[in-house]
């Protein structure tokens, strides 16, 4: 984008937060938040996991389906779907 475009669009947004209140997030601030709700997700099945907690357990807590917690708890890589994070 263009310097004096940018400009402008960054006042037009801040604006357009002040009117409404609310704080513009971006596309990377929205996947840096997924991510880390990612990682924080294979943190607590890890964790979990070392509790000797069972899969089925795992995948209440985390709302993720069985066969999910099984492959992360088998070093497997999974893709989690976006809406569940």
């Amino acid at each position: 984008m263009p310097e004096e475009l940018e400009k402008v669009f960054l006042e037009e947004l801040s604006f357009y937060e002040r009117d409404k209140k609310m704080r513009y997030v971006t596309s990377a601030e929205r996947i840096g938040r997924k991510e880390g709700k990612k990682e924080n997700l294979l943190s607590i099945i890890n964790n979990s996991k070392k509790e000797g907690l069972s899969p089925e357990i795992i995948a209440k807590i985390t709302g993720l389906d069985t066969e999910i917690i099984q492959k992360i708890m088998e070093n497997e890589t999974v893709d989690i779907p976006l809406h569940l994070l």
